[in-house]
């Protein structure tokens, strides 16, 4: 990944993650909810729950919403749980501490990697240094390292792929192709939201691999047939269990019915008329827990179809509105969200980059043939929240990092002009 860099260049690489990490890991022990089970249960409980079940032997189980007891699950992408698990069996209750100390490692290796993208990109260290830079000190990605959840390692998976597609288009062999393979697999079994970013990517790479059509085709087909067979042997687990097909996750259905029914606020809380929570009826809560997580899915996919066939105006209306809580501030009461302080910090921390990178995406026109793969992704991951549900500020976290990517052209541009006119 750094062969082609000088020597001066991998010292500003080691440097970015050594200050990356240090501050990561100053938070992890300032924070400290790392013994404190409660508060890690705030925001990780799922996670906590199978990965406990699965040291005690239970296999990958839980109890969710529906649920009478305890079972055999597939509501959750595999690899976090199993990876958490691993680390309780050997460790203990210090399992929680090695993970953070992982994510803080795995989020400094972000910086790294958007340094390396913004040089394959914009062909500009000066833009490059800059995005390493704010991603080094970007809070969600230093907060992130303290919840138990999968976030930062998919973040990692996201920003790798694209870094290693990026590269393919000029290197002709196949490794990068096999490496990006594995890697969109491994992704995929993190969080399987990644499937709606597939068909963009492979027609970027048709459309600017430096070979002929049926090389290119064959070369994508390859990429997405690797991703397949590291999802095999899950989807395999999940059809034995169900005797159905699930695919990955067990609740792709429910999650559309959450965002497109008549009680949909948006996020993951259903609302009356009069603002209040609304709850399902109890002989309709009793009809869904005597069914498999397959069946629920199933018909909760049957009800958000219906819904969307029957209400299209509310349905875009609804669609907009998720658009904007993705890409800005989730302030909605009536849907659970209170202007409390880390909302108003966020306007800060997250508004300010966000300003800067729409003013940066005009700017990066004449790098358009790099750009537009990143661009891609930003638009697949959130058209698909917004068309299912934008339930919390994790679901944006792994298009961040590219926003500071095209902050730092903004904040480049800015320091050119500046410069120009102190020589004047």
């Amino acid at each position: 990944m750094v062969n082609n860099l000088s020597p001066k260049q991998r010292r500003i690489l080691l440097y970015i993650f050594l200050v990356a990490f240090l501050l990561r890991i100053i938070f992890i022990f300032s924070f400290h909810n790392f013994d404190d089970m409660e508060r890690m249960k705030k925001v990780g409980e799922e996670m906590i729950e199978v990965a406990t079940n699965i040291v005690k032997g239970n296999g990958f189980s839980a109890k969710f919403i529906f649920d009478k007891d305890t079972k055999a699950t597939a509501i959750m992408a595999p690899i976090y749980p199993y990876f958490l698990s691993l680390l309780l069996r050997f460790f203990g209750m210090n399992g929680y501490l090695i993970i953070q100390l992982i994510q803080a490692a795995v989020s400094s290796l972000i910086c790294v990697i958007l340094y390396l993208t913004g040089l394959k990109v914009f062909n500009n260290e000066r833009v490059a240094l800059i995005a390493s830079f704010l991603s080094a000190f970007y809070l969600p990605l230093i907060y992130y390292c303290t919840v138990i959840w999968s976030g930062i390692f998919f973040v990692f998976l996201v920003t790798l792929y694209i870094y290693n597609l990026l590269k393919s288009e000029s290197e002709p062999g196949w490794y990068r192709i096999i490496l990006s393979g594995l890697i969109l697999g491994i992704a995929l079994i993190t969080d399987p939201v990644m499937v709606s970013f597939i068909p963009l990517s492979s027609i970027w790479l048709l459309l600017n691999f430096k070979t002929e059509f049926k090389t290119s085709l064959k070369k994508v087909i390859l990429m997405v047939g690797l991703s397949l067979l590291i999802v095999l042997p899950w989807t395999i687990r999940n059809y034995i269990l169900f005797n159905k097909f699930v695919f990955i996750k067990s609740q792709a259905g429910f999650t559309l019915w959450l965002g497109n029914n008549p009680h949909a606020s948006g996020t993951e809380r259903l609302v009356n008329d009069d603002s209040t929570e609304y709850k399902l009826p109890e002989e309709e809560y009793d009809y869904l827990m005597n069914l498999n997580e397959s069946e629920r899915d199933r018909l909760f996919l049957s009800k958000a179809l219906t819904f969307i066939n029957e209400n299209p105006e509310k349905v875009i209306r609804l669609f907009l509105k998720k658009f904007k809580s993705f890409w800005w501030i989730i302030e909605n009461k009536k849907a659970g969200f209170t202007d409390d302080n880390k909302v108003k910090a966020m306007k800060i921390t997250y508004g300010i980059p966000f300003l800067l990178a729409l003013l940066g995406m005009l700017l990066s026109y004449s790098r358009i043939k790099y750009c537009s793969l990143i661009w891609f992704f930003l638009l697949s991951l959130s058209f698909i929240y917004s068309l299912t549900v934008v339930g919390a500020y994790r679901y944006r976290l792994p298009v961040e990092p590219y926003l500071l990517l095209f902050a730092a052209v903004t904040i480049s541009k800015i320091a050119d002009r500046f410069l120009i006119r102190n020589k004047v």
